[in-house]
């Protein structure tokens, strides 16, 4: 069912469904920020709108699958030892700091 077949007509001209039920819990008052999409999220938002958005199949079994890829992309179970110049290391030190991500980290997701 789309949420806007439950909500006010003053809450139904909002854009976006979260927005829309703040206006309408609220009496017109805004609690919730308007929410920011980013260029991704709006084409997601407007596609869902369409209607082009379909639901799986069989979802639990969809989860199971894509649960097993993850473990088997993040499992790691191999060790290695390289030699990097200092230069390097502080490198990618500082660029790790800038991601906010371990350094090794960033040394496994480049790989």
């Amino acid at each position: 069912m789309d949420y806007r077949t439950w909500l006010t007509p003053r809450a139904r001209r909002c854009r976006y469904a979260a927005h829309a039920v703040s206006a309408q819990n609220s009496g017109g008052r805004q609690f919730m920020k308007k929410m920011i999409l980013n260029l991704e999220e709006k084409r997601i938002l407007e596609s869902y709108e369409r209607g082009d958005r379909k639901p799986i199949g069989n979802r639990e079994e969809e989860m199971s699958k894509l649960r097993q890829y993850a473990r088997n992309t993040l499992q790691k179970n191999k060790r290695i030892n390289i030699r990097l110049s200092e230069r390097d290391l502080l490198g990618i030190q500082t660029k790790a700091v800038e991601e906010g991500l371990p350094y090794q980290t960033l040394i496994s997701i480049a790989f």
